[in-house]
């Protein structure tokens, strides 16, 4: 990156390009024009992985607008540290790794647990993990709001094993590798937790559990 600054072209984590010259380009390509003063190349990452990005920081935070600050931070942090990235084929883990632990700094810096109390009040886009639980058919934006309130009241690594797989698209053994668990043992996480957000959604939408967590979620085996 010749100037250091950062793209001037909106913000990162809202701006999406439709169309443009860098769109067949490989992530490493993109990588490497950044570091060579086409800041727009960057735009077309962001535009990339913004919404793997906020999915990240929200199965950490559990709060929709932190996670939208997380991504903008990791973002401006990522742009910022391209330089000493050796391998820029492995863009995608390195930002994740980044993600990771913005979302943790925030989360140790809070005193009280996160929570998404005010969800009804803010306007946001849900992410759309899992074709199996229907949440890519999801009709209307209250019904968004309900799949929000249900993932952040799952436990933090509920929400990480659920974003691994259904947004971030890793294989069973990739997420193993990523969790230090065995390829069984994620599988059957996967099927509880599965079970358990298709069970809340359920008991939401008739108005069964007003709206509150139920101590119902099932033992972890060991890992």
């Amino acid at each position: 990156m010749s100037d250091g600054k950062t793209p001037q072209s909106g913000s990162p984590t809202t701006r999406r390009l439709r169309a443009g010259p860098y769109l067949r380009h490989t992530d490493a390509q993109l990588v490497e024009l950044t570091r060579n003063g086409h800041p727009d190349a960057y735009d077309e990452l962001v535009a990339r992985y913004q919404q793997t990005v906020r999915s990240r920081a929200f199965a950490v935070l559990a709060d929709y607008q932190a996670a939208e600050d997380v991504a903008q931070e990791a973002f401006i942090k990522a742009y910022g540290a391209l330089g000493t990235l050796a391998e820029p084929e492995r863009f995608a883990g390195w930002l994740m790794t980044i993600v990771q632990h913005t979302a943790l700094d925030l989360l140790r810096s809070r005193k009280d647990n996160p929570s998404l109390e005010n969800l009804r009040e803010q306007g946001f886009e849900a992410p759309r993990p899992t074709r199996g639980l229907q949440i890519e058919k999801i009709a209307d934006r209250e019904e968004e709001i309900r799949v929000l309130e249900v993932l952040a009241g799952l436990r933090s690594d509920y929400r990480e094993i659920i974003v691994l797989k259904h947004v971030e698209k890793l294989s069973y053994k990739a997420i193993a590798e990523r969790l230090g668990m065995t390829v069984s043992s994620v599988g059957e996480k996967l099927s509880r937790v599965r079970g358990l957000l298709k069970q809340r959604l359920e008991k939401k939408k008739i108005g069964d559990d007003g709206g509150t967590d139920k101590p119902d979620e099932p033992r972890d085996v060991a890992r």
